[in-house]
């Protein structure tokens, strides 16, 4: 799993731009999940992506809507919840 996201010094909120899933059968970055235009919307994917999320110890519900099938774009999340 891949996380490009930006800090901004003068807010409390975090934006993660791109995020990448990649189960192991893929080359290169694998599935992009989050990204301002193109991202798969695959719940099975994602689904997929959340566990490995959890298995690595990330706050799931930190990363907003990254895991709902319904949103997309650059996720804004608050500092506090991006943790590892």
């Amino acid at each position: 799993m891949t996380i490009k996201f930006t800090k901004y010094s003068k807010s409390d909120n975090i934006d993660i731009n791109q995020m990448y899933f990649n189960d192991g059968k893929q080359s290169g970055n694998g599935t992009r999940i989050v990204d301002s235009k193109y991202a798969t919307r695959d719940e099975s994917t994602l689904a997929k992506a959340q566990q490995v999320a959890k298995n690595l110890g990330l706050n799931i519900n930190g990363l907003g809507g990254a895991f709902d099938s319904n949103q997309t774009g650059v996720m804004k999340v608050a500092t506090g919840q991006f943790t590892f």
